[in-house]
């Protein structure tokens, strides 16, 4: 049963990685709809949905730490960065299908219809579940990341790179938490509330840094466009260097173990 429990929030907060991401997706079809306000008004839309996720498995999760049980497994750790890794994968090469669905809920809600049936309409579901639980691989996987994203900005590269890397904490977050509550059982409640450190620093690069920069090129579809989706494959980046971190911590736990 904690295992379970341990996997069923590991798949949460997946889930809610993927919001987050759909989010700046959502940016390009505000773009493409000539509406970029109703873009950013859809991605605050969905950062609270990933708050109402963040309401499900935090309770859970405290539940497993409390219980002096909880031990995270390196197959557990795998299949979250694998799922992750996926998810994001899924929003670069598909990313063309995701804004269509995403112009259609934005076309919805701008001719009246309400925020919650625009986006719980069966187009919109069916359309998503297709996106993503629909297995297509790529024919030319490398001209995914290398076509049509390339711009010449220096300060928008540095911009997008650093803002990727505030993820690399915010990916591997509560990985790291449950490998420390696996080394520190009697001191859960403190190693919880470490992940506000984990994860303010992407919200404040983006709000005092990322936002600002972006706002100046509100102007230039093309270059707003390209950055976006240059920050999706550097996110990608983000979730394999986590991935490379989580696992070189988790062998060294094992060996001190040992010792």
């Amino acid at each position: 049963m904690i295992k379970i429990l341990l996997e069923w929030c590991l798949i949460n907060i997946c889930l809610l990685h993927l919001l987050e991401n759909i989010g700046f997706i959502f940016r390009i079809a505000g773009i493409e709809e000539n509406n970029l306000v109703a873009g950013y008004s859809f991605q605050s839309t969905l950062q609270f949905s990933s708050r109402i996720i963040v309401a499900f498995f935090m309770p859970a999760f405290a539940l497993l730490a409390d219980s002096g049980e909880l031990s995270i497994n390196y197959f557990e750790i795998l299949i979250y960065f694998l799922i992750l890794f996926y998810f994001i994968f899924t929003c670069i090469y598909r990313v063309k299908e995701i804004i269509k669905i995403q112009r259609l809920i934005l076309r919805c809600q701008l001719s009246g219809m309400s925020v919650f049936r625009s986006i719980f309409q069966r187009n919109v579901i069916i359309g998503f579940i297709k996106v993503f639980f629909s297995f297509k691989f790529p024919k030319k996987i490398f001209n995914i990341f290398f076509n049509n994203l390339k711009f010449d900005n220096k300060e928008g590269s540095k911009v997008i790179r650093n803002l990727s890397l505030t993820y690399i904490p915010f990916y591997s977050c509560w990985i790291f938490i449950a490998m420390l509550i696996t080394i520190f059982p009697e001191i859960p409640s403190f190693l919880i509330s470490l992940s506000t450190f984990f994860t303010f620093s992407s919200t404040i690069y983006q709000s005092l840094f990322f936002d600002p920069f972006m706002a100046r090129y509100v102007k230039d579809e093309a270059f707003t466009r390209n950055i976006y989706l240059q920050l999706q494959i550097l996110k990608l980046r983000s979730v394999t260097i986590s991935f490379l971190m989580c696992s070189c911590f988790f062998l060294l736990m094992k060996f001190m173990k040992i010792n």
